[in-house]
C-alpha cells in the first residue's frame, strides 16, 4: 500500500485459516502497528486511521493508540475538523459527524451523509438531499434527489424531478434541471450533458 505523511503503510496479514488481521508497516518493512484489526484504512491528513475491532469503527494514532474508541457502524476519513460516523438505530443507520476528540457535532439523523466540502456537507432525509453548515442547520433545504459535493468553483449538480441542473452554495439555481445527465467538469471549465435534442457540452453557467 502507499506510504502515508508519518512514513506508515497499511499491510493485512492472513493466518492458516485465511483470516486476515490489518497493521502498519514503516518503509523498513517493520511492523510499527502490529496487525490486530479486522479492517484499517490509511491514515488521513490529520494524522489518525479508520479501524474496525468487532463490528465497530474507531480511529487510531500512528502509534496504533486509539484517540477514538471503536463505537461506530460506520465512519468515513477525517475531512478537516469532521468525519462522517454512523450507528444503527430503529430502521437503519443514521449518520452524524464528529470533531477529533470523538464528541459529537451533528447528532445522528441523517439517512446518508457526505464529507465538507468548502463549509458544506451534503444530506439526506426522507429520500431528499440538501445541505448543512457545520452548526447542522440547513443552509439548503433538502428538496433534491441526488446531490454533488460543491466544487471549488461554489457548483453542484443536482437532480429535481429526475432533470439535471447546478446550484451555487446559496441555493441559487445556476443551469436550469433541464439535462438527463451532467458529467464532470473537465479542466477546460466543459462538462458534457444530454438531453431531448442529443448531447452537447456547457460551462458552470449554462
Amino acid at each position: 500500500d502507499d506510504f502515508a505523511d508519518n512514513g506508515l503503510a497499511l499491510v493485512g496479514m492472513s493466518d492458516k485459516m485465511n483470516n486476515t488481521k490489518y497493521g502498519f508497516v514503516n518503509k523498513n518493512g517493520e511492523y510499527i502497528i502490529t496487525p490486530e484489526f479486522d479492517a484499517a484504512y490509511s491514515f488521513d491528513e490529520n494524522g489518525l486511521a479508520r479501524v474496525k475491532v468487532d463490528g465497530k469503527f474507531g480511529f487510531i494514532d500512528d502509534d496504533g493508540e486509539f484517540l477514538i474508541k471503536p463505537q461506530y457502524d460506520y465512519a468515513n476519513a477525517f475531512q478537516g475538523d469532521y468525519a462522517v460516523v454512523a450507528k444503527f438505530e430503529g430502521d437503519g443507520k443514521k449518520y452524524g459527524f464528529i470533531d477529533e476528540d470523538g464528541e459529537l457535532l451533528v447528532d445522528y439523523k441523517f439517512a446518508m451523509a457526505n464529507g465538507f466540502n468548502n463549509g458544506l456537507a451534503a444530506v439526506c432525509e426522507n429520500s431528499m438531499w440538501g445541505f448543512i453548515d457545520k452548526t447542522g442547520e440547513y443552509v439548503i433545504e433538502p428538496q433534491y434527489q441526488y446531490v454533488t459535493d460543491f466544487d471549488n468553483s461554489d457548483c453542484a449538480v443536482i437532480i429535481k424531478d429526475n432533470k439535471w441542473g447546478i446550484i451555487n452554495s446559496k441555493g441559487d439555481i445556476v443551469v436550469e434541471p433541464e439535462f438527463y445527465s451532467i458529467g464532470e467538469f473537465a479542466d477546460n471549465g466543459l462538462a458534457a450533458v444530454y438531453k431531448d435534442a442529443g448531447g452537447g457540452y456547457i460551462n458552470r453557467k449554462g
